[in-house]
């Protein structure tokens, strides 16, 4: 099952050029934290509402997409927003980009 930061990277790339096509940084950056967010919330590890998010279970996934997310808000002592965490993940976006990029090519999807 693809993870929506996957899903993202190939709904941004384009077939024709083999290319990912110049997006603005923040705004990537960005969608790719709330894919995370996006992934944790339907596997049941965190919850939102308008003004907090909240940490419902901090198993490791064994997901090297998911797991820094999830390590990051679990050792956060505070209660934070989901907009904070948006910010605070897309810090590492190119992480998360470079790492749904290869989990793509590793099962098949893309070709380098």
């Amino acid at each position: 099952m693809l993870r929506f930061a996957e899903e993202l990277m190939l709904l941004l790339f384009r077939e024709e050029s083999a290319e990912l096509p110049a997006a603005p940084e923040a705004k990537l950056a960005y969608a790719l934290a709330g894919a995370l967010l996006m992934d944790l919330a339907l596997l049941g590890r965190i919850d939102t509402d308008v003004r907090h998010l909240a940490l419902v279970d901090e198993t490791p996934l064994d997901d090297d997409l998911l797991d820094p997310a999830l390590t990051a808000i679990a050792a956060n002592t505070e209660q934070r927003s989901a907009e904070f965490w948006v910010r605070r993940l897309a810090e590492d976006a190119e992480r998360i980009q470079a790492r749904a990029l290869a989990r793509l090519r590793e099962a098949g999807i893309l070709e380098c």
